[in-house]
């Protein structure tokens, strides 16, 4: 569901790494397959323009065509944000590579990539907070895992930047606070993730004996690891759209 039109200049800030996907009117040397640059905002310039690094495969700059079209994609800290743009100026300031984009559709914030639980089959380590760690939220008031503790197995039925459900053979006490270690395995690169949320429920499946269903809610979980987990779903829904097509 994409919400309401949103000001470029108070949700996207620089450094805010973005997603450029050709739009299929976009003529390409690979067949006509989308391409999809990885790149960051340097700076926002006007309500409907920016300036972002010219990307780079490979060690060699993309001299994308000016007049080019894309859809651009923000990870940010705020959640996802979308909008259609248009490659006006390419030049060099000092050392630095740069693309000046003008928006050509409205910002909107994609929420339900936030909030919408993306199915999936993962699998995951899920144990109760140590006292060492649960000391250290009271002394520190942050989480610090213990990665080497061992947990329990457990495969993650689907997920988002909020929480998630998965499948155990051991019971949790709802309320408790669960640690979930997994692994996200991204086009770029792998990343585990040890995340703290509390368990909000946790029943017996009756079509499937001494296994349960449980609901995590994140609740010790940093921008960046909430950030993976949404750019995570995003690069799969795109995968699933494409093999679809």
């Amino acid at each position: 569901m994409i919400e309401q039109e949103f000001l470029l200049s108070k949700f996207i800030s620089p450094g805010a790494r973005i997603e450029m996907e050709v739009v299929e009117r976009v003529l390409q040397d690979n067949g006509g397959n989308k391409k999809v640059y990885e790149t960051k905002v340097v700076d926002v310039i006007g309500e409907d323009r920016l300036e972002v690094f010219m990307p780079i495969e490979q060690t060699k700059l993309v001299l994308l065509p000016v007049n080019a079209e894309y859809h651009i994609h923000f990870i940010t800290v705020k959640g996802l944000f979308q909008c259609d743009a248009k490659v006006t100026n390419r030049y060099k300031n000092g050392s630095l590579y740069l693309l000046e984009l003008k928006l050509i559709s409205p910002l909107q914030k994609y929420q339900r990539r936030e909030y919408y639980r993306f199915p999936c089959m993962l699998d995951m380590e899920i144990r109760e907070l140590s006292e060492d760690e649960k000391q250290g939220i009271e002394r520190d008031g942050q989480f610090i895992a213990d990665e080497e503790l061992p947990g329990d197995k457990a495969v993650i039925l689907d997920m988002s930047g909020g929480g998630l459900r998965c499948t155990s053979m051991v019971p949790f006490e709802p309320k408790s606070t669960v640690v979930c270690n997994f692994v996200l395995r991204r086009e770029s690169a792998s990343k585990r993730l040890c995340i703290a949320g509390e368990l909000l429920s946790c029943k017996r499946l009756e079509n499937n004996p001494g296994q349960y269903e449980l609901r995590v809610r994140f609740i010790y979980i940093n921008p960046r690891e909430r950030e993976d987990i949404i750019r995570y779903i995003f690069e799969e829904e795109r995968k699933r759209r494409q093999r679809d097509n």
